[in-house]
């Protein structure tokens, strides 16, 4: 499942970002006692806490360019993490490769011309 929660210009990419589901546990991710683990995976279990792997996609005319990941991501609601300062840093990352994806290609189109 690919839940779309963002999207964003930035000069002449397109941005956006998407909740995955998380394959990891909790536990695996969080250093909690039994009993607040219990409590942790009872929220996420009714849907009060979202748990899920954050995606963000750069894209340069429909051509995705760029992407950057972080998972075990838990927050109240996917836009709670919209305002968390590691979405901006995804952007960012997810950037910084649709960039260097251009450069590459710039590379490999002037070598295939000459």
């Amino acid at each position: 499942m690919r839940t779309l929660i963002a999207t964003r210009n930035v000069g002449p990419f397109a941005v956006a970002t998407f909740a995955l589901e998380e394959d990891l546990h909790p536990k695996d991710c969080f250093d909690y006692d039994e009993d607040d683990l219990l409590d942790l995976m009872d929220k996420i279990n009714r849907g009060d806490l979202q748990w899920f792997l954050a995606e963000v996609v750069a894209q340069l005319d429909g051509i995705e360019l760029g992407h950057a990941y972080l998972g075990g991501c838990c927050y109240g609601t996917f836009e709670e993490f919209l305002t968390d300062g590691y979405h901006e840093d995804l952007i960012e990352e997810a950037l910084d490769e649709a960039r260097k994806t251009l450069d590459r290609l710039a590379e490999i189109a002037h070598t295939l011309a000459a």
